[in-house]
């Protein structure tokens, strides 16, 4: 009986650290344009910097920054009310997240990489932080047609192919320090549906700001509701 309910006690333990929420920063001390800046759930991407996509129906005091939680020893995801959830993943070197009010880890067009994401304390920065196959980050300058350059974040397993990527920007290695934290939880963090989730299935598409049906563009706040032809 003793054993019992020890592991009891233990399995409880591990519960509630698995449970625990926390706000990404960028840590690297020699870079000081991104040190100290969050990192943030942006349509469907994680950048350096900006304003988060998180979405409430009433009060959302944490909308503007993202918050992510860890379920298992290697899966992350992000923090929100839904209990389908949305869960981070590695597809095309991206850090990503998946649609909003969805159980599915990535549309019909990826093969998402789902870990293994872990917690670990880096002696050198003397902080915790968030890895991906045991390697850090780095902010890679992109185009974006709406925000003009912005800094995704990818994973440094990748090595040598983060420092030629399509449009020949820099980038550059951080590690993601993470803040514990009890801010509430978004309802979720919007994100565009891929192009072939509103030919195959658009009851996926929840929470995106425009939307292609019948070959024609929506407005802002739109959401798809019946397969194009």
């Amino acid at each position: 009986m003793r054993t019992s309910i020890i592991s009891a006690v233990a399995a409880m333990a591990l519960s509630a650290e698995a449970a625990k929420s926390y706000i990404p920063y960028v840590w690297n001390n020699t870079a000081p344009a991104i040190d100290g800046q969050l990192v943030q759930a942006i349509n469907g991407l994680f950048n350096v910097g900006g304003t988060a996509d998180g979405k409430c129906s009433g009060s959302c005091p944490s909308a503007n920054k993202t918050i992510i939680t860890q379920r298992s020893n290697d899966d992350f995801w992000l923090n929100v009310a839904d209990p389908q959830g949305q869960q981070m993943y590695v597809f095309d070197q991206d850090l990503k997240y998946t649609l909003p009010k969805t159980d599915k880890v990535s549309g019909p067009d990826e093969q998402a990489t789902n870990g293994p994401f872990s917690i670990d304390f880096d002696d050198y920065a003397q902080e915790t932080v968030l890895r991906f196959q045991g390697n850090d980050w780095a902010a890679c300058k992109a185009f974006d047609v709406n925000k003009g350059i912005t800094l995704k974040v990818q994973p440094l397993v990748y090595g040598g192919s983060l420092w030629a990527n399509a449009y020949s920007y820099e980038c550059t290695p951080f590690k993601m320090r993470l803040e514990e934290t009890d801010a509430p939880a978004v309802d979720y963090y919007r994100r565009d549906c891929p192009f072939r989730w509103l030919n195959c299935c658009p009851f996926y598409c929840m929470g995106q700001t425009w939307a292609i049906v019948d070959g024609t563009t929506n407005e802002p706040g739109d959401i798809v509701k019946t397969c194009p032809n």
